[in-house]
């Protein structure tokens, strides 16, 4: 019966949807196997873990999920009946739920976690009108190995929409962008204060399906040296690299560096971070814009 409804669906988006719902089935019977092969007497089950076995990007633009306020002045502007300066407005969080882990090393082992958040820009040369926003949530199953190695698989969702205020000042619709993610992510830790890492993402349900297409690629390179700051704060350096299928695979650049607080196992960035590439709205992502922002994350 199900392959019938499949097969009869009248059309692209039903047909998406279960895709989607197959992916997701995958995904947790994934979760559960992979956790399983690691069970044993010796093993610690974690409900509500803080943190994750593979951490965010810190110069990833366009899907880190953080709390976080920056001021932005454009040097290129993209989006069309905007000024050059902005404020970004993020909202969100990962959240784990299940972490198994060896018996006194809870840093390596499996975790499934769950996140979700937003990203929104207002125009400041406009009364702060807001000009549109980022809606994302995603489920991760991660691994962390011996000598630095880390692992993810993720289901991911990202929608764009425009702001009211946006829409009446220019009279813009909607390109409807969305789209629905399968991911891998490769990480390496060395030397105690660097890392490097790689991911693949495949898009499978697309709301502009004449716009999008499915391939992603991203790698980049961080640097954190902790207590270099009386002794509290430390000192960070990332850089992002992002190229995209729907983009003709041109290059997205990402940098950021400033200093990082640890307390109270969240995290506290404060730093400058420079970007070229596409526009950070997905409803604008056709947009070249380049960037360079003052701005306070907390990772949570």
């Amino acid at each position: 019966m199900i392959t019938e409804n499949f097969l009869s669906a009248k059309n692209s988006r039903t047909r998406n949807i279960w895709v989607a719902a197959l992916a997701l089935v995958v995904f947790v019977g994934l979760a559960s196997e992979s956790a399983a092969q690691d069970l044993g007497p010796e093993n610690i089950r974690q409900f509500l873990p803080r943190g994750d076995l593979y951490k965010q990007y810190i110069a990833d633009p366009l899907y880190r999920v953080a709390f976080g306020l920056q001021f932005v002045e454009m040097l290129d502007n993209g989006i069309p009946q905007t000024g050059s300066t902005r404020y970004i407005l993020q909202a969100g969080g990962r959240l784990g739920i299940l972490r198994v882990y060896p018996d006194d090393r809870p840093e390596l082992g499996w975790q499934f976690s769950i996140e979700g958040g937003l990203d929104s820009q207002y125009d400041r040369g406009s009364s702060d009108d807001n000009i549109g926003w980022n809606g994302k949530f995603g489920a991760y199953l991660t691994t962390a190995r011996e000598n630095g190695w880390s692992y993810k698989l993720a289901v991911l969702h990202n929608s764009s929409h425009l702001g009211d205020e946006y829409i009446q000042n220019t009279g813009a619709t909607r390109i409807d962008y969305t789209r629905e993610e399968i991911a891998l992510g490769v990480s390496k830790n060395f030397l105690s204060y660097y890392r490097v890492y790689g991911e693949t993402g495949w898009g499978f349900m697309a709301g502009n399906a004449e716009g999008e297409k499915p391939g992603r690629f991203e790698t980049g390179f961080e640097i954190e040296y902790p207590e270099v700051v009386w002794n509290d704060f430390g000192w960070y350096s990332a850089a992002d690299l992002s190229s995209w299928q729907e983009r003709d695979w041109r290059l997205n650049a990402s940098f950021q560096t400033g200093l990082f607080l640890p307390m109270k196992e969240r995290m506290y960035r404060f730093g400058i971070q420079i970007y070229k590439g596409r526009s950070t709205l997905g409803e604008f992502f056709k947009s070249d814009e380049s960037q360079i922002s003052f701005g306070f994350w907390v990772d949570i």
